[in-house]
């Protein structure tokens, strides 16, 4: 078949050729290969003629004879000019796979001849996709390539039908000049690529394209900032682990020393003519807002459950209690705790009513102003609902307490850690800086445990041997008294938990 196409192509080709050299005009051949994603594709041959060949062909039409071509599964297009000015007469074929172009081609000049070893190659990767087309293109055999053996013996004429030394005496240049050839190659991606076939010469044509995946491209690079992110935080926490474990290691006895010979009843050192250790230096004072900042006690029992009753919920006290703990740990707003405990009404409303009689503890203003005065910054960490925490801030004027760190926005109580460690890293101050002022022993023994001085606000001084281990303060003015005696204390602690 390929014998039977080419032998039809070539002869097409020699009568064009004959019309057209015969009359001192030149002739263009053009192949043209367009491959799509899938590695299918086009082959467009042409002919083109200058417009000094066309006066000589008037009736192009006539001399194609393309019954085999289009027998083959050839289009054979009606001739039409082009942009360069000449006219083209143009036959395609589609091929279906990679494997089909050197087929395709084969059946224009027959196999190995002019096209040879023409193969498609595709590669992708996460971001890229590449095509190449690669092949030889001989035209060494120069005008025979255009002549047909059995029709020149049938014909019993010359080659191209006319004597090839007196057309080159008309063209006054070669004949083979008088010929030229191009191979476009149009890939799915890239641009197209055009390779110039002199007559008598061999090309090695190579054609190659590339797109890239911009968006694949993008998230490839955000994955890797993700990663060097996560190793860079890795490095980060293990650095702060490193440097805490040095401090801890170098640093002073925290107990506030200061604090307690300023605090009546604290207990004065076991050994009085031992040399003084290094006192800390106090940086920051925590407050919490339960029975120290504010009047109002940390047991949801003598407040929020009375309250609630009162205005409608059916619940028990021990069911109201634990939903003020989860709404505590930030597992739900005011509005859905008074919904859960069967209260009716606006949640503004009722958040106003029960905070409206809770007052500021009897010298706190004085003290604060005192603290600002000494440039001592005040913290809170408290274990409340956000919604009455902020409100209480807002309506006594405490905007300049900060931070102000409430159990559920970071989703733990004291005497979790967790709390101040939350404050140390908002703050960046030290534990053994800060003077941590609680009325719940359990919250106190924490931060002493992570090296904090604190001090235990009490309504009344324990009586006889009790010692709670922290220095004790009933009233703030207790912070600016001199030191007095210390009375003997034994060595029991009471604890009460909230």
């Amino acid at each position: 078949m390929h014998a039977v196409i080419s032998r039809r192509w070539r002869v097409l080709t020699l009568l064009v050729a004959v019309v057209v050299l015969a009359s001192a005009c030149t002739v263009r051949l053009e192949v043209q290969i367009d491959v799509a994603d899938d590695g299918s594709g086009v082959v467009s041959a042409g002919l083109g003629l200058d417009e000094a060949a066309m006066s000589r062909a008037p009736d192009l039409a006539a001399l194609l004879v393309t019954d085999d071509l289009t027998a083959a599964g050839w289009t054979v297009l009606a001739p039409e000019p082009g942009d360069d000015g000449r006219t083209w007469v143009r036959a395609e074929k589609p091929f279906a796979s990679e494997e089909a172009l050197q087929g395709v081609l084969d059946e224009l000049f027959g196999a190995d001849t002019v096209f040879r070893d023409v193969a498609i190659t595709r590669s992708s990767s996460t971001t890229t996709e590449r095509f190449a087309l690669d092949g030889t293109v001989d035209l060494s055999d120069g005008l025979a390539v255009f002549t047909d053996d059995g029709l020149i013996e049938t014909l019993g004429v010359e080659p191209l039908g006319v004597d090839i030394d007196a057309l080159t005496a008309d063209l006054g240049v070669p004949a083979d000049e008088a010929v030229s050839a191009e191979v476009v190659v149009r890939l799915p991606v890239g641009e197209e690529q055009r390779f110039e076939v002199p007559l008598g010469e061999r090309v090695e044509i190579a054609a190659e394209g590339e797109s890239v995946n911009r968006v694949a491209e993008l998230i490839g690079w955000v994955r890797w900032a993700l990663v060097a992110l996560f190793v860079l935080s890795l490095l980060l926490v293990a650095l702060n682990i490193a440097l805490d474990r040095r401090h801890a290691a170098n640093r002073p006895d925290p107990r506030p020393e200061r604090l307690r010979s300023r605090v009546p009843g604290a207990a004065a050192d076991d050994d009085p003519g031992a040399a003084p250790s290094p006192r800390p230096q106090m940086q920051m004072m925590v407050l919490d807002a339960h029975d120290v900042l504010f009047r109002w006690s940390a047991d949801p029992l003598a407040r929020v459950v009375p309250f609630a009753q009162a205005h409608g919920s059916t619940l028990a006290g021990d069911e109201i209690v634990e939903l003020h703990r989860q709404a505590t740990l930030g597992r739900m707003r005011s509005a859905a705790f008074w919904e859960a405990c069967g209260v009716v009404g606006d949640a503004e409303v009722l958040d106003a009513e029960l905070l409206s009689d809770v007052r500021l503890q009897h010298g706190a203003r004085e003290f604060l102003r005192e603290m600002h005065r000494r440039g001592v910054p005040i913290a809170v960490v408290t274990n409340d609902l956000a919604d009455w925490s902020y409100a209480l801030r807002d309506l006594h004027g405490l905007a300049g307490v900060a931070p102000w760190i409430v159990s559920s926005d970071i989703g733990v109580r004291k005497p979790d850690p967790a709390a101040f460690e939350a404050l140390r890293r908002i703050t960046g101050v030290p534990y053994f800086s800060m003077v941590i002022v609680d009325a719940q022993i359990p919250a106190l023994d924490t931060a002493r445990t992570l090296g904090a001085m604190t001090a235990w606000f009490a309504r009344h001084r324990p009586d006889g041997e009790a010692d709670p281990g922290h220095a004790v303060i009933t009233k703030f003015g207790d912070f600016f008294r001199r030191r007095r005696p210390a009375e003997p204390v034994a060595a029991g602690r009471s604890r009460s938990r909230r």
